[in-house]
């Protein structure tokens, strides 16, 4: 079973500062989790990582353009109104 992980400001923070590039303006963002392994198993649909709505503000205010990961949706599951699709998309 994949484990609920969110992702957060500190797992950006480290990304940014592991690949020496800062996350930006106009940058693009590859959020890769490794839940293609898990895709179609057990209750992975609800139990799966996303992204924190503080974290997609914080990614919005750097000005990236593109966000693009492995996860058939970036919200927690269980918020079913896409919060973290609103931040980016109206950013």
């Amino acid at each position: 079973m994949l484990p609920i992980e969110a992702i957060g400001i500190a797992d950006f923070e480290a990304a940014d500062e592991r690949s020496g590039r800062r996350i930006g303006p106009d940058a693009a963002v590859v959020c890769w989790t490794g839940t293609d392994k898990h895709w179609g198993k057990g209750d992975w649909m609800l139990n799966r990582p996303h992204v924190l709505t503080d974290a997609a503000q914080w990614l919005a205010d750097r000005g990236i353009k593109l966000f693009v990961t492995d996860v058939m949706g970036m919200d927690d599951p269980r918020e079913w109104w896409w919060p973290t699709h609103e931040i980016t998309l109206s950013s």
